[in-house]
């Protein structure tokens, strides 16, 4: 009921979403990914983490963005 349909399933508006790296309950580590469905649609990939702080890879790329990706302002 506090995730709508299309994102619980793991894709909305072209992207594809992931949570991994989860640790024991209560998880006070995780990685959450947005990565283009289409690897060719040149439209950014976003990440967070743990931190908070939510940043972006011009290469859509779910890898680039949790190792060195850009913090959205």
């Amino acid at each position: 009921m506090l995730i709508d349909d299309a994102l619980a399933s793991g894709n909305r508006s072209g992207y594809v979403f992931a949570i991994t790296g989860c640790d024991v309950p209560p998880a006070s580590r995780y990685r959450t990914t947005a990565i283009p469905a289409d690897p060719d649609s040149e439209m950014r990939a976003f990440c967070s983490d743990e931190s908070g702080v939510i940043r972006y890879s011009t290469d859509g790329k779910a890898a680039s963005c949790l190792s060195e990706g850009v913090p959205l302002e």
